[in-house]
């Protein structure tokens, strides 16, 4: 169950309660209660019914129609968690399962922000495979559930998922944050997070490659700037409804101050395989692309790669050997 759901015998008895905020897999037995089962969502969510047979109005699948195919659709079977490296797209990749994270050091502050992270503008990539799908992922209400691809204290990039309290509505967004201070100009400041977000559902045991830009420069009144997020070379549009600090950018009515990055950035918990992490100083891409399976490589303004082909080592800005930690 997808969500906390009233689950009645075909008797009318209850077989799971709604206030016991029941969620996820769950062993239900039938106790010898034939007939028709009845859900009683209070907010909308899912049931759907593993290890049975798919049609059960039906009865047994040799009473369906000819060429009728009620297999039940083969589940991605996520690697096991001490199994370090799976197959990416191009080699291997890091298997980060469950709430596994890894973290390396920012490095000495320089032009443009730290050695190993940039700061007023940089791109954030790499190729992603999740253990787990966007709609079976189980919430209670009024909560979220959040997956984490770089944790900096100032550049946050991560993946949501879960229920707005106050409207029931169920959000799957993939959110940048540009953490800081917006002053303006009279001594006045605030916190803010500027940034970008958009909606998408991710499927288990799919790759994707992901990218995230931003870009943040002074104007006449203020600082302006601009953010992305690309899932396979492709622009995400913006979700703007609720929420003007993600608009796509910024219209420079401030002075916007980037918050310190911490000395450790963390990479992870996300719940999948990562391959091909890049974090660069400039913006790589303006406009759709397509992206390479191939290894990257590191040029001038490549902050840290990490290949992840094998083992946890890396290179920095100067070519010197990083590596991602426990």
């Amino acid at each position: 169950m997808g969500r906390p759901m009233e689950l009645r015998f075909p008797d009318g008895s209850v077989a799971v309660n709604a206030s016991n905020k029941e969620i996820g897999e769950m062993l239900i037995p039938a106790q010898g209660k034939a007939g028709v089962w009845s859900i009683r969502a209070p907010h909308p969510g899912y049931a759907r019914l593993l290890n049975s047979e798919p049609v059960i109005a039906q009865g047994n699948p040799q009473w369906l129609p000819a060429g009728t195919d009620a297999r039940p659709i083969e589940r991605f079977r996520p690697p096991a968690t001490n199994e370090a490296f799976v197959p990416g797209p191009s080699g291997r990749a890091l298997n980060l399962a469950g709430r596994r994270a890894l973290r390396f050091p920012r490095g000495e502050k320089q032009a443009g922000g730290f050695k190993n992270f940039p700061g007023e503008q940089g791109t954030i990539e790499f190729w992603f495979r999740p253990n787990w799908s966007s709609r079976d992922l189980a919430v209670a209400s009024g909560e979220f559930r959040d997956f984490w691809f770089i944790r900096s204290g100032s550049h946050d990039l991560q993946y949501r998922y879960g229920e707005r309290g106050w409207t029931s509505e169920i959000f799957a967004l993939m959110n940048l944050w540009i953490r800081g201070q917006l002053g303006d100009g009279q001594g006045k400041k605030k916190e803010v997070n500027p940034g970008f977000k958009g909606r998408l559902l991710f499927a288990a045991g799919n790759w994707h490659h992901v990218a995230a830009t931003w870009r943040l420069y002074p104007g006449k009144s203020g600082t302006q700037g601009s953010f992305a997020i690309f899932i396979d070379g492709k622009k995400s549009a913006a979700f703007i409804n609720d929420s003007p600090s993600f608009p796509g950018s910024m219209p420079g009515t401030g002075f916007f101050n980037l918050k310190e990055t911490s000395e450790q950035i963390q990479v992870g918990p996300l719940d999948g395989a990562m391959a091909q992490l890049r974090i660069s100083d400039i913006v790589r891409y303006e406009d759709n692309f397509t992206p390479s399976q191939t290894s990257l490589q590191a040029d001038g303004n490549t902050r840290v790669l990490f290949p992840l082909d094998g083992d946890l080592a890396g290179q920095n800005s100067a070519g010197k050997k990083i590596m991602l930690v426990e």
